[in-house]
């Protein structure tokens, strides 16, 4: 028995650019993607002790009154979850644990708050039992999880930015020292992203393929032109809200500078250049829109190094 405990900050992710290929029937119908993905310093919170039973327990709940911000999920279906099951699963063994996740990530936001909190079980339980488990093992077992798992667990581990290919079991790190300023913005909608995916196959070629170099290319010049940031589901995602498409586009229209879609959505976000725009771009995009906003960084390598129990 151990009374060691394990913290982590499970951060957001963000699509700073998204190509995506047509459905692959020969993979599953599944689609290839080219993304820059970066990791925030908006994050949930995560902690895990060894349970003094042989039971584990699992304690989730939300830190910010977000609308609709309940968890209203089977146990089950919680990623966390499913990450501490495929971990005892491989090495064979029952890992009881006391697991609490505190959310400030808001579900169905294109965010990867699920995600996130399954990378850090991943990482958190290699921890906490001494399982020794390498880098490369835990992004295999990540990406049996999903795309942004894998994402997010090479962030946890230290690299908080990225290009993401193939089905989304590819990635190669970018080594970065810039940390970018951003506002996040919260329409009150959730897009979900089989639906987004089936309207995105309604209004794309079949021959449609993902654009890796375009992604690389905006990632080496960036921040040089940052209306060049891009999404492939953004179509797709303003298809199935309209009212997310009004937002996005008045906006921009009014602030006179990009706005652009994460993921598949909801989220929306502009960049600013330093913290003193980003609070008065804040305050006004509330002001005119009644929307939350959080103003944020991206993570880099430095950063991922202060995390509790690196």
């Amino acid at each position: 028995m151990t009374d060691k405990t394990v913290e982590l900050h499970c951060p957001a992710k963000l699509n700073m650019a998204l190509s995506v290929g047509a459905a692959n029937i020969a993979h599953g119908a599944m689609h290839p993607i080219a993304s820059w993905m970066v990791a925030l310093n908006f994050a949930d919170k995560l902690t895990l002790s060894v349970a003094n039973c042989d039971q584990s327990a699992f304690h989730i709940r939300f830190d910010e009154p977000w609308p609709g911000g309940q968890v209203d999920w089977p146990l089950e279906r919680d990623l966390a979850y499913r990450a501490h099951q495929l971990v005892s699963n491989h090495v064979h063994r029952p890992l009881a644990v006391n697991l609490s996740i505190t959310k400030s990530i808001p579900t169905g936001t294109g965010l990867g708050g699920g995600s996130s909190n399954a990378a850090g079980t991943l990482v958190g339980l290699n921890q906490l039992f001494n399982l020794n488990l390498k880098q490369s093992m835990l992004l295999a077992l990540a990406g049996r999880l999903g795309c942004d798992v894998m994402f997010q667990t090479a962030a946890l581990l230290g690299q908080p930015s990225a290009i993401v290919t193939g089905f989304g079991n590819e990635l190669a790190s970018i080594p970065t020292t810039t940390c970018y300023i951003l506002i996040l913005i919260f329409p009150p909608l959730h897009c979900p992203t089989p639906k987004i995916y089936q309207i995105f196959d309604d209004l794309t070629s079949r021959t449609k393929q993902s654009d890796e170099y375009a992604v690389r290319q905006l990632a080496r010049q960036y921040p040089d032109n940052p209306k060049a940031l891009f999404n492939d589901l953004s179509e797709s995602a303003f298809t199935f809200a309209p009212s997310l498409r009004r937002v996005q586009q008045n906006l921009q229209d009014q602030m006179d500078r990009p706005i652009h879609l994460t993921g598949s959505g909801s989220t929306l976000f502009t960049m600013a250049d330093d913290h003193v725009e980003a609070v008065d771009l804040s305050q006004k995009i509330t002001q005119m829109t009644g929307l939350k906003t959080v103003i944020t960084e991206t993570m880099v390598e430095a950063s991922m190094a202060k995390q509790p129990g690196f």
